[in-house]
């Protein structure tokens, strides 16, 4: 009996170590809902909370401070998810309080602006320009003999700016009529407000700068800040902007030898005055003019060399514009020798890898098109390991296919085993704070604060990365960013906010994981609908029309573009009514109502274009009308990837590109992950027998 007992206990003890060894292991396995750190529900008073905060942002806003709704934030359990608020609240509550002494505004105000308030940003940009606001007011009531203290007198001076904001000139008047009354007040204010103009270089409104009691050669000094604060472009610059609107204008009559001597003449005057006219005017002028004359005009020479000077302009964030613009241009004019001469006289291989996915790509494709293709492989490969989400990857991808036949490219940043699941962090892991962040993400999600779930994406992204992990023995372990994101789209991928997790991941964060799962991926490409669109007579494949959805709205059924295209496939109310002559606007935020109209344009616009891609997804975002000018103007080299590059609206140009991109990845998921099939051959609609999709 004792024997048994002894292996009993002996059973238990081991059964307790393998228990807690396991709490500290890495595995990728998903917690389940026991074991997750919190369930994806909002309770009743944590999306009442959601909802009152909002409302306080918003009257805070305005300048007003809703009390009522201040105590029904500070009484709601669900308080505890947002640190450091109630110190904030209790601000909020002294400041909106009628009877408060401009003193007591002075207090309080210092002392929280000199205070860092760490984790908090619903309130930390409206309450400083509210003490300000209260502040003022209060001097208006009391004639300004407040700032006779020295304490409200250094607040005053701090918080000048805030007189002379647009929209403030009558009330500012107001407060410094009063304080006129007392003269000696009246002089020490004036004087006041002229040095910290002349210090900061701010400009008073010249109804203002009339009432002060100041010496002329104060106001003569502020009347030059004023000055030179409402100067325009020089005469120059001026200058120069005419003569390319007439060299435009003679292009547009077709007087080409007329406008080449207008030209000549520009470049002369620029380089005459080149101190005087403003480079960024110069940089954009030449851009523009550059690339209209070689694509439409044939003046090549002409346009490289405007290009050309481009180059020797040095504006901060433009330098990759400008030789990718060049290194474009020489590529349509077939100018092979002139690139590669230009990236080795700049050493740009040596500086590859501080450029942007597109210089890149456009360095590599010059040794194709040169026919150095082991250097051309070289830069493929590269760009690929290190952004394998660009479609300037997906390029180089098609590229090295369709010219060697698929040889095996698998990249450290992907290499994915499909049955596995991303990894949650549980309560035993994760640090409070972090806990709460990722439940505050989930209550804006929920609700759809787009601002807000942004917000708190940052908030967790710049997380210390100690804070994060219990354990230091896991916490050593683990790639922060990657699980981070992980996390986050498992948040707003549960509340369909697909179009947030997308621009974190377009931004920069796909460069820094090293590995994704199959389900990281389906969460990057969702499938949403997909049964749907399956269901309507296509002669393509139906997961092009996801590729389009995921970028026109995000699977948003209730998407609305500023210029008023709506729902998921984003179509225009009178492109609706031109399928469906009883169409309501509201129709098209209807799923099913959508996806017919939208399919039916769509395809339409394959068989108008005899699907050409770059025609038929051009057509769809920027209209028929843009693209009938297009196809003989700029979209005819007979190189399709120089033509995309063409697309003279930016927005419809990364818009086709993007859905080509995506398209290459819905490809990956429905192939099982064998890049060779997911591939697009070329840039046309890859027609089909059978209906719908084999995903």
């Amino acid at each position: 009996m004792v024997k048994y007992l002894v292996i009993l206990v002996f059973i238990v003890l081991i059964n307790n170590l393998l228990a807690n060894i396991k709490t500290e292991e890495l595995a990728l396995e998903s917690a389940d809902s026991v074991n997750a750190f919190f369930e994806l529900q909002n309770n009743a008073e944590s999306e009442v909370l959601g909802r009152n905060l909002v409302e306080l942002i918003a009257n805070l806003s305005k300048g007003k401070i809703n009390i009522s709704l201040v105590k029904k934030i500070q009484i709601n359990p669900s308080l505890e998810l947002f640190s450091n608020l109630k110190e904030e609240l209790d601000i909020l509550k002294k400041l909106g309080d009628p009877a408060i002494k401009i003193s007591e505004i002075v207090v309080t105000c210092s002392g929280y602006e000199n205070k860092v308030i760490a984790g908090v940003w619903y309130l930390d940009k409206k309450i400083s320009p509210l003490c300000r606001k209260i502040f003022f007011e209060k001097l208006d009531e009391n004639n300004g003999y407040e700032l006779l203290k020295e304490s409200n007198l250094s607040f005053f001076k701090k918080n000048t700016d805030f007189l002379f904001m647009a929209g403030e000139e009558n009330n500012t008047q107001k407060i410094l009529n009063k304080i006129k009354k007392n003269e000696s007040l009246w002089s020490v204010i004036s004087s006041l407000l002229a040095k910290e103009s002349i210090i900061k270089k701010t400009n008073i409104p010249d109804k203002i700068l009339e009432d002060l009691n100041l010496s002329d050669e104060f106001k003569n000094e502020i009347l030059k800040i004023n000055a030179s604060k409402s100067m325009g472009f020089s005469s120059h610059t001026n200058e120069f902007r005419e003569r390319v609107r007439e060299i435009n204008r003679k292009l547009g009559e077709n007087k080409i030898e007329l406008a080449y001597q207008q030209i000549v003449e520009l470049i002369n005057f620029y380089k005459t005055n080149l101190q005087a006219i403003e480079k960024e005017i110069v940089w954009q002028h030449f851009t523009d003019l550059g690339k209209e004359l070689l694509l439409v005009y044939g003046l090549t020479e002409t346009a490289l060399g405007l290009l050309q000077i481009t180059t020797e302009i040095t504006l901060p964030g433009k330098e990759q514009q400008t030789w990718f613009m060049l290194l474009w241009a020489n590529l349509y004019a077939k100018k092979y020798v002139d690139n590669v001469n230009i990236i080795n006289e700049k050493n740009m291989l040596a500086s590859w890898d501080k450029y942007d996915d597109r210089l890149r790509f456009w360095i590599a494709y010059t040794f194709e098109k040169n026919k150095n293709i082991q250097q051309a492989d070289v830069l493929y490969r590269k760009l690929i390991k290190s952004s394998f989400f660009s479609y300037y990857s997906v390029l180089s991808l098609k590229i090295m296919n369709k010219r060697n036949g698929f040889e095996e490219i698998k990249p450290p940043a992907f290499d994915f085993k499909k049955n596995e699941r991303d990894k949650l962090l549980t309560t035993v892991e994760c640090e409070d704070e972090t806990i709460k962040a990722l439940k505050r993400l989930n209550l804006w999600s929920k609700l759809s604060y787009g601002v807000f779930i942004s917000k708190e994406i940052n908030v967790l992204m710049n997380s210390n990365d100690k804070k994060i992990m219990l354990s230091r023995k896991i916490a050593n372990q683990l790639d922060y960013e990657k699980l981070l994101i992980t996390n986050i789209a498992h948040v707003l991928n549960y509340n369909n906010q697909h179009l947030a997790f997308f621009k974190l991941f377009d931004q920069g964060s796909s460069r820094s994981i090293d590995q994704i799962s199959f389900d990281f991926l389906q969460k990057l490409f969702p499938v949403n609908y997909l049964n749907k669109i399956e269901k309507h007579k296509t002669n393509f494949d139906p997961i092009l029309i996801l590729s389009l959805i995921r970028q026109e709205s995000a699977f948003n059924t209730h998407a609305r573009s500023p210029a008023g295209a709506r729902g998921l496939m984003q179509l225009m109310p009178a492109t609706g009514k031109m399928l469906k002559r009883n169409l309501r606007k509201e129709n098209l935020y209807v799923p099913d109502i959508n996806l017919e109209l939208g399919i039916r344009y769509f395809n339409n616009l394959v068989k108008k274009y005899d699907g050409n891609l770059i025609f038929v997804l051009a057509a769809y975002n920027a209209g028929e009308t843009a693209v009938k000018r297009w196809r003989t103007k700029y979209l005819n080299s007979n190189d399709p990837i120089i033509d995309i590059e063409a697309i003279p609206y930016q927005e419809t140009c990364w818009y086709v590109k993007l859905i080509f991109r995506n398209l290459f990845f819905y490809n990956l998921l429905k192939e099982n992950a064998d890049i060779s099939k997911a591939i697009p051959s070329d840039f046309f609609v890859k027609f089909q027998q059978a209906e719908g999709s084999t995903y």
